[in-house]
């Protein structure tokens, strides 16, 4: 099996088979790209380049938001564990309040 390639055999030919191609495909991505030589970057890649950006800045700082949201809501204690301890601060107060005045520990007196 072989495969071969039937080029012209003259240089006009050759040459008018060239500018033929050259001008179906004369950049790989004509939107992103200027069509006459030196084939820079267009305006249109850019704006391209320019959304991609802006979309990972929002996409982050919506996600940052969203996180920071959750935490808000789901609290780091449990609601009964505050409430017991609430419940053990008060209840600690009040036996230090009992022991001051029956006047049981001079020592606590003289901590406090």
């Amino acid at each position: 099996m072989t495969s071969h390639l039937n080029l012209p055999k003259n240089k006009v030919n050759l040459l008018k088979l060239i500018s033929e191609l050259s001008t179906l495909f004369f950049t790989r991505y004509p939107g992103y790209y200027k069509s006459k030589y030196p084939y820079g970057k267009s305006e249109q890649y850019w704006h391209v380049i320019a959304a991609r950006l802006a979309f990972v800045f929002v996409f982050q700082y919506l996600v940052y938001a969203i996180t920071k949201l959750v935490a808000y809501i789901i609290p780091d204690k449990p609601r009964f564990l505050e409430l017991k301890i609430k419940r053990e601060a008060y209840l600690e107060k009040q036996a230090l309040r009992q022991s001051f005045s029956t006047g049981d520990d001079e020592e606590l007196k003289d901590r406090v």
